[in-house]
């Protein structure tokens, strides 16, 4: 049972480090994708390239369009509406 007990412990032991040692690798592998990936996507943006076919599939870019939110717009409008207001003054006071 001792003798069992300890090689179950080094058995696990490896298995760990084993298993650290691959989360690097993966956490390498993966910030080097990451810059490949925003060099490839900068290219086909440059050479309008939408869609490059690969044997494992697709690889695209797609530009996403995201609308100002309601506040930011809201915030204009009434930045706007000051600076209107302000002009219609000076122009009021100018005419008097």
């Amino acid at each position: 049972m001792e003798e069992n007990l300890i090689q179950n412990i080094k058995t696990w032991m490896e298995l760990d480090r084993d298993i650290e040692g691959l989360q690097k690798q993966m956490k390498e592998l993966k910030t080097k994708k990451k810059a490949i990936n925003e060099n490839l996507t900068k290219m086909m943006k440059n050479n309008n390239l939408d869609c490059i076919d690969v044997t494992s599939g697709q690889i695209r870019y797609v530009k996403n369009k995201v609308k100002k939110g309601i506040n930011l717009l809201w915030k204009n409008i009434m930045k706007t509406k000051k600076m209107l207001k302000k002009y219609v003054n000076l122009f009021k006071t100018i005419e008097k």
